[in-house]
């Protein structure tokens, strides 16, 4: 027997499902997010982020990939596809980004109007 990380109940230990609060304990591979790869990357860093996901060898899917692009046509197509959907993954070197406030402050006082010199002239 184990207990549900979520409501602390007995279950069973092959149980995927809590039968008390419904949750599920086993998600899986596909549960989690996918990131692309920030150093391993030959172009977007598609395929080194799946390869790390998956522990499969980044050159196998990379020949995948080609391999689907020369006989089926969709290789590119679902390439540019997890490259718009998947994100990049966070450089923990870098420090957290705040968010930048972009509208300015009101003014209070609008500036003085300056009369301007009369430029024309007349005979």
């Amino acid at each position: 027997m184990k207990r549900c990380p979520y409501c602390a109940e007995d279950i069973q230990d092959a149980a995927i499902k809590c039968r008390y609060c419904g949750s599920m304990l086993n998600q899986g591979m596909l549960a989690t997010e996918w990131y692309r790869s920030r150093n391993d990357r030959m172009l977007a860093g598609v395929c080194a982020g799946l390869g790390k996901h998956f522990g499969v060898s980044v050159t196998a899917l990379r020949l995948a990939l080609v391999i689907l692009t020369i006989f089926v046509g969709w290789g590119i197509i679902v390439y540019a596809v997890l490259w718009v959907v998947m994100p990049l993954e966070e450089d923990p070197q870098l420090p957290q980004q705040t968010p930048i406030n972009v509208t300015p402050p009101p003014n209070p006082d609008p500036p003085e109007r300056k009369p301007r010199p009369n430029t024309t002239h007349t005979p």
